[in-house]
């Protein structure tokens, strides 16, 4: 079963297209972290899908909270923009936390809906070479022109 923790109409419409395309499993929509909790003692081992920076999370620890508390579910963190630390953070402490940003192609989306599904992580390119870039540079100022030429 998937969980759809996404206050965005258009998101949450799009996604349920391609879960319901190309997957049996059923979806349940959220609109708060009440709501969530509640889903999750239902079905434990569900994928959430969650929009962090639009749904009602304190901080990351809040989310992360709630990532430990329910061990057997999984997670597709599904945002316009996250920041590297954020990511770094959250995915070095699950394994069941994966990164697809709004952005991404609808085979990325598909891709990432199966890893899942699946109970294995996924990271989307483009937060991979950020995270590749990030690293590399990690401590020192970066000129970004410097580094465009």
């Amino acid at each position: 079963m998937f969980i759809l923790a996404d206050n965005q109409d258009i998101t949450r419409l799009g996604l349920m297209y391609v879960i319901e395309r190309t997957s049996a499993s059923s979806v349940e929509y959220v609109g708060n972290k009440e709501q969530l909790i509640k889903a999750l003692q239902q079905a434990p081992e569900s994928v959430v899908i969650c929009d962090y920076t639009q749904f009602d999370f304190s901080g990351p620890e809040d989310l992360q909270i709630i990532v430990d508390r329910f061990a057997r579910s999984n997670w597709l963190l599904f945002s316009e923009e996250l920041s590297t630390d954020f990511v770094r953070m959250i995915t070095a402490s699950s394994s069941r936390v994966g990164v697809l940003l709004k952005t991404c192609l609808q085979e990325e989306i598909e891709q990432a809906l199966d890893f899942a599904l699946r109970g294995k992580r996924y990271i989307c390119q483009e937060m991979t070479e950020l995270f590749l870039f990030s690293s590399l540079f990690w401590g020192q100022k970066v000129n970004c022109l410097e580094i465009s030429k």
